[in-house]
């Protein structure tokens, strides 16, 4: 090899293959400080596009649990709502069946008529004031057919990723559940000994049956909606296992491996940075042949 002052190329090559230890340390360096592999995208676009993607969607289904769980809280409180709504109705039911015994005198029937209305004054105060944080649970101005609607997914379309719940969250005051205009103040027991009062406290009653019946289909269906709320945090919490999963074996750095490459770097920097000393001394050489 020919010595030349102007131009080492021996300095060259091992100052470049120095940086290249140097980087590749600091590399590795890097990955075992984070634990991440994925520092920045040039360490692998491809691979951090598609982590960023499963970012996107880890993220999407932990909200998307804390949405069903949310909904799941909702219905159970309406739920709870309810159950005390039909006992309160199962009382007045009770209570107009004694009115139609014709064995009780216009006082007593005035006593039982006293705590009907109370009842149903309560049953119209529970369900007009019950409330979910600042959720009214039944809005007085909700129809049947209206709904509300969960998100339980982690992407847009409304098929896939809601759960529609109609006519639970509706007005249920007792005249809306009896189907009829019946309020607390307009309930009045009648003698069932005389044929209209018999037709009119056999007509309280349909209207007491029907209201408990109103009530029994909006428990039930507040109970299926748990029911598959629960089953939508199962699935989404076996969905977000997975993709930790996929989206660890991308972005989480291999400790073992990043270890082992530091060391090969940390000894490649050493051994480059003694034979750089050497080479730098090259040129030197020229001066034992002047």
């Amino acid at each position: 090899m020919a010595i030349k002052i102007n131009t080492n190329v021996s300095s060259i090559k091992l100052t470049a293959h120095l940086n290249e230890a140097s980087d590749k340390m600091n590399a590795a360096m890097e990955k075992l400080s984070t634990g991440v592999r994925l520092n920045s995208p040039s360490v692998d676009a491809a691979g951090f596009q598609i982590a960023q993607g499963l970012k996107t969607q880890l993220s999407g289904s932990l909200t998307a649990v804390a949405n069903a769980e949310m909904g799941r809280s909702l219905m159970e409180t309406a739920e709870g709502v309810l159950t005390t709504v039909n006992d309160s109705l199962m009382r007045v039911r009770d209570l107009v069946l004694e009115g139609l015994n014709g064995g009780y005198s216009a006082k007593e029937r005035k006593s039982l008529e006293t705590e009907v209305k109370a009842r149903i004054e309560e049953i119209d105060r529970v369900t007009t004031s019950a409330k979910f944080n600042d959720f009214n649970v039944f809005d007085t101005s909700r129809g049947a057919s209206d709904y509300v609607m969960f998100q339980i997914g982690s992407e847009a379309d409304s098929a896939q990723n809601t759960l529609k719940i109609t006519g639970l969250f509706s007005k249920a005051t007792f005249s809306l559940l009896s189907g009829s205009t019946l309020t607390a103040s307009t309930i009045e027991f009648k003698d069932p000994s005389d044929p209209a009062g018999r037709t009119h406290m056999e007509t309280l009653l349909d209207q007491v049956n029907t209201a408990i019946d109103n009530v029994t289909a909006r428990a039930t269906l507040a109970g299926t909606g748990i029911n598959r709320l629960d089953s939508a945090v199962n699935t989404l919490t076996v969905q977000y296992e997975n993709l930790s999963a996929a989206y660890s074996s991308i972005n989480d750095a291999d400790v073992a491996k990043e270890s082992s490459e530091y060391t090969k770097q940390y000894i490649r920097l050493q051994t480059t940075s003694s034979l750089l000393a050497q080479a730098n001394q090259v040129p030197s050489l020229a001066l034992s042949l002047i």
